[in-house]
């Protein structure tokens, strides 16, 4: 099953950022996932960024990835998930 969302309708209410580092093979993934859905996301590397780190911290993130999608935190990138996480923003 594809999953399909019109990225244009995407607002503040169904936003996403995605905590990564340049090592992660399932952060690799999540980028792919999410521009192959041509959904907008904002990507915070945390490598050498002590505010990108503290941010995720703060946020309960504890590795990476470390996904947000409308609110709701994923601590791994599982398709299934976030594509119900969508579907409901």
């Amino acid at each position: 099953m594809q999953f399909k969302m019109n990225f244009n309708k995407l607002n503040d209410s169904n936003e996403i950022t995605l905590y990564t580092s340049p090592y992660c093979q399932f952060c690799r993934e999540a980028v792919q996932f999410f521009r192959k859905e041509q959904l907008a996301f904002k990507e915070v590397d945390i490598t050498g960024s002590k505010e990108g780190q503290e941010e995720m911290m703060a946020l309960g993130g504890i590795a990476t990835p470390f996904i947000i999608v409308s609110g709701r935190s994923f601590h791994s990138f599982d398709r299934g998930q976030i594509e119900e996480a969508l579907k409901q923003s």
